[in-house]
């Protein structure tokens, strides 16, 4: 569904997710996302969640470098899976970290062995979400997604 005609049913703590399908070999970055989906066995390759920010839809995600926040608009497509709302104090725990955490590729493959630790300033992207919506789900974004879609949210594709 095209972006534009879901914008504004788009809410603070909805997650968002990505599927990445280029070939293994066409990039070193391609190599490692397909790596990374291979040893967790995720058919999504990165988490983010939505918030807004002055009437713009924003998506606040770890990726490397940092933890970042940056238009939706700017990462399309995706797919978008209704939230069930973000608290005052989740929305401060994930901007405090905006441009300070470091994005961690190796967190991710630990977080399928539940290995990564939230008690470092490395994060990957669904150890992030997890953490800030404080989600009972293992860290990685399959698990994420699944969580969501088994405690009611919907899937919509954003193109």
């Amino acid at each position: 569904m095209a972006y534009l005609d879901l914008r504004d049913q788009i809410k603070d703590g909805d997650v968002l997710a990505y599927q990445y399908v280029n070939g293994w070999f066409k990039t070193w970055y391609s190599f490692k996302v397909n790596l990374v989906r291979l040893v967790t066995r995720s058919e999504y390759s990165h988490v983010g969640m939505a918030v807004l920010v002055e009437g713009r839809v924003m998506l606040l995600d770890s990726v490397t470098p940092v933890v970042r926040l940056i238009p939706l608009s700017n990462d399309l497509p995706c797919y978008h899976l209704t939230g069930h709302g973000m608290s005052e104090g989740q929305r401060a725990k994930g901007f405090a970290l905006i441009g300070k955490a470091k994005y961690s590729q190796w967190d991710a493959v630990l977080a399928f062995f539940s290995r990564n630790s939230a008690g470092d300033d490395r994060w990957s992207c669904a150890e992030f979400v997890t953490y800030v919506l404080d989600l009972p789900c293992q860290a990685t974004p399959s698990r994420v997604v699944e969580h969501m879609l088994a405690t009611g949210s919907t899937l919509r594709e954003l193109s």
